[in-house]
């Protein structure tokens, strides 16, 4: 039952003031019954009702005909010679179909529930994404296209009480279509089964709760039996055995833990310390933990942190209030830092909060268990305006192409979201594209094209090619592809890049092992204390 509470100004709410002591009797016991009311009453929130926000289907807008390749005829000997024919002329008996060039970049924004924090997203089955929503701690399910990967639904839900403080996701891999979640509020991990469908309401499988003398845990990663948290409020790493939670380490450490990964060579445990501006590493084989500084030549605040399919751990440096400068690293098997940066223009003030590997190269190793390896390795960067000052910084997903035998960049694409100033928090590969969490503004960011799926086929933005012809296409006459191809995007291997790596796309362009020298720093250093905003 809602309780209709009237909002009073402070001469009404201070029974001394003139405007009380003129009231009448019944007016004044009306408002010593309301004030009594709301200081006995107890705080009693019920489930968030099942909210679904049905979203047109993309070819509902489209006023545009449904041209196909092979209704625009072209000569066959105008085509080789390249030159610009009349379309559509159906007596041409000698037409043939034009090329069809995929979109660029494509980015749509859908909204999601309304709430002040979207935080975290994990795939739970074929067309199934969920999201947290820490500021009202709630699980938003969002319904994706089989065939294009667009959301079509969405619906929220509200796990625990609205002070429980649901943030952290990750997907399982022992128990299928489940995710882990953290409640930084309660200190509690939660093995949630959303569910595949609209209609059925997420299930809580297990809860685990942890020790006493730790709180505030932000996010959450499966390794095998264990779980591994960082608790942000108490400054704690803790390892907890998910089928036994009596067996547990806590590892003190600075503030503040955010992602943690383990490695895949070494299997050494690292995360990222954003107040302090250091790299936690637990050395396995001996128990011992050491604090790495990130040296303040590269910049500071490290966030994102996800082990790779190069068989490194890689991390980003967020900046500060005076924004970022696109700096981020790998961690190698001797625990050695190997720095790249990003040397477009429009990424010299990025503030890297997040990364991911292509969705593709991951499904391989996991699902297919494909033992193909290749030096290339497609990267997403995602920037965000979270801490920085305005105009600082920006809110956009970077593409880079790393050679790992190289260490060097070999190509870098960008592409910008159209609500700036959003907070960017999270970047999410899917089969489909992209998914990008906007903190700040209740939005999901789906990004589609060929800078999605083939951006080894799109010029680098720091080569010659980009700066005389952008994103041309090198042919007279084409069509668009609008639609995302319907065949299987599945590659055994990253393709390689057509064109040549441009002189300056990364600092450090050898192995420390094949140069044994540190490299120059050709970024300036971020000299202003970060903020305490939420990652």
């Amino acid at each position: 039952m809602a309780t209709a509470v009237a909002v009073l100004s402070s001469t009404e709410c201070n029974p001394a003031g003139p405007a009380q002591k003129a009231a009448s009797p019944a007016v004044l016991q009306e408002f010593s019954n309301a004030s009594e009311e709301l200081s006995n009453a107890a705080l009693k929130l019920p489930s968030a009702p099942l909210q679904l926000i049905p979203l047109p289907s993309h070819r509902d807008h489209k006023t545009e005909p449904d041209i196909t390749p092979s209704s625009v005829p072209v000569s066959s000997a105008g085509a080789a010679n390249a030159t610009v024919l009349p379309v559509g002329d159906a007596s041409d008996v000698d037409a043939v179909a034009l090329p069809a060039v995929e979109v660029p970049k494509a980015v749509i924004e859908f909204p999601v529930p309304g709430a002040r924090e979207t935080h975290e997203m994990a795939v739970v089955g074929p067309n199934m994404l969920v999201v947290t929503q820490q500021s009202n701690s709630t699980l938003v399910k969002v319904q994706l296209s089989p065939i294009t990967g667009r959301p079509l639904a969405c619906a929220r839900f509200l796990l625990g009480d609205f002070w429980a403080g649901l943030h952290g996701l990750c997907a399982s891999q022992i128990y299928p279509n489940q995710v882990w979640a953290s409640m930084q509020f309660k200190s509690l991990l939660l093995r949630i089964e959303p569910g595949l469908t609209m209609d059925s309401a997420p299930q809580v499988m297990q809860v685990i709760t942890l020790p006493s003398s730790v709180y505030g845990p932000h996010c959450v990663c499966e390794c095998g039996p264990d779980l591994w948290t960082g608790c942000k409020d108490s400054y704690h790493m803790v390892r907890i055995n998910h089928s036994d939670p009596t067996n547990y380490s806590v590892y003190p450490c600075s503030a503040r833990p955010i992602f943690m990964a383990r490695h895949p060579t070494s299997l050494d445990m690292y995360a990222s310390l954003d107040s302090s501006s250091k790299i936690w590493h637990l050395v396995v084989s001996t128990g011992q933990t050491e604090e790495l500084d990130i040296p303040s030549a590269y910049g500071n605040t490290p966030v994102g942190l996800v082990a790779g399919t190069d068989g490194n751990v890689w991390f980003t440096l967020l900046g500060d209030s005076s924004g970022g400068n696109g700096t981020f690293a790998r961690i190698l098997p001797t625990g050695e830092f190997q720095w790249f940066t990003l040397t477009t223009p429009v990424a010299s003030n990025a503030g890297l909060i997040h990364l991911a590997f292509d969705w593709h190269e991951q499904f391989n190793k996991r699902q297919l268990q494909s033992t193909a390896s290749s030096n290339l390795h497609r990267l997403w960067l995602l920037s965000s305006t979270l801490v920085a000052d305005a105009g600082k910084s920006v809110d956009a997903v970077f593409s880079v192409l790393i050679d790992s035998e190289l260490g060097r960049i070999t190509t870098q694409q960008s592409i910008f979201l159209p609500t700036q100033r959003c907070y960017t928090h999270r970047v999410l590969p899917h089969r489909t594209g992209l998914f990008v969490s906007q903190l700040w503004v209740s939005s999901l960011a789906h990004i589609t094209g060929a800078a999605a799926f083939n951006a080894e086929g799109l010029p680098s933005e720091t080569c010659d090619a980009y700066s005389h012809f952008g994103i041309g296409v090198p042919q007279p006459q084409f069509t668009y592809q609008l639609e995302l191809p319907t065949r299987q995007r599945i590659a055994t291997r990253m393709p390689p890049c057509p064109l040549p790596a441009h002189e300056n796309s990364v600092e450090d362009r050898a192995k420390p092992e094949q140069t044994g020298t540190k490299p120059e720093p050709t970024t300036r250093p971020s000299k202003r204390a970060r903020s305490n905003s939420a990652k």
